[in-house]
């Protein structure tokens, strides 16, 4: 009767032991057949505030994105950030703050009527402060100052950069300036590769807001200079390889003593859509 009892009491063991792995292997294949129905779904990530996707290799996670028609693009990011795509990256949003600064070897002086005794040169004003200066005669008359402004832009239309203002600074030594003429943003374009030789102004800009209203003409000391603005009426998009930016402005001498004129740089503001 004990052995009896034992084996039954071994044999309810086994079959419990038994029952439980069906059941633990039945609930472990639910389990995988619920990840990998997991995976298999499609989600509408704009429902998510963050999504944290995770690689097994150094490779990257392709990412499927499908529009509304059924058409894919992949997306992959690798372990370091980087992004690549089977389609087109674009940006939905231009970047309104972009600016560049020049230096003044991108600028020219141009005496008519006086002449310079000295210069036009790039001078040290004062430490760490490199000027374009030019000092007239004692002779009334203009000069005038051109910088040519050598931005890297795009050739897609609606991409790469759109020119919204130039500021100019200039300073004058010795004897205050008779006046200064309004300036002139315009674009210079050359000809395609082959073609004639071309060099065609056309102004640019549009309608400019100038600030100050009343431009500076009291003098100034060395390396410190005014700072003119010009806001664009019509931004200006860059989006051809011929094609280059320039600045131009007349400023007039009083004469009878000789008048230093310093540039210290230009700037440009733009929009920029590099993607």
């Amino acid at each position: 009767m004990k052995l009896l009892r034992s084996i039954s009491r071994s044999g309810w063991l086994q079959a419990s032991l038994i029952a439980l792995v069906v059941l633990s292997g039945a609930g472990l294949l639910a389990g995988f057949q619920n990840y990998s129905s997991l995976l298999d779904q499609v989600y509408d990530l704009k429902v998510f505030n963050s999504a944290t996707f995770r690689s097994s290799n150094n490779n990257g996670t392709p990412i499927t994105v499908t529009d509304p028609t059924g058409a894919t693009t992949e997306l992959t990011i690798d372990h370091a950030g980087n992004l690549s795509t089977t389609g087109t990256l674009a940006q939905s949003t231009a970047q309104t703050d972009g600016y560049q600064f020049f230096g003044p070897d991108v600028c020219q002086l141009t005496p008519a009527t006086t002449a310079f005794s000295a210069g036009p040169a790039l001078v040290e004003a004062n430490a760490n402060n490199l000027v374009l200066s030019g000092t007239t005669n004692t002779t009334a008359g203009t000069v005038r100052v051109t910088c040519n402004l050598p931005l890297a832009s795009r050739t897609t239309a609606t991409k790469g950069l759109t020119v919204t203002g130039v500021d100019l600074y200039y300073g004058v030594q010795t004897t205050a300036l008779s006046s200064i003429a309004a300036a002139t943003p315009a674009t210079v374009a050359f000809p395609a590769a082959g073609g004639s030789a071309a060099g065609t102004v056309a102004a640019a800009g549009g309608t400019l807001t100038v600030t100050p209203g009343s431009l500076q003409v009291a003098t100034t000391t060395a390396g410190q200079c005014y700072h003119e603005n010009l806001a664009f009426g019509t931004a200006l998009a860059l989006n051809s390889a011929v094609k280059e930016l320039s600045l131009d402005q007349v400023f007039t001498t009083a004469g009878t003593t000789a008048t230093t004129l310093q540039v210290c740089g230009v700037g440009v503001e733009y929009n920029n859509n590099p993607l």
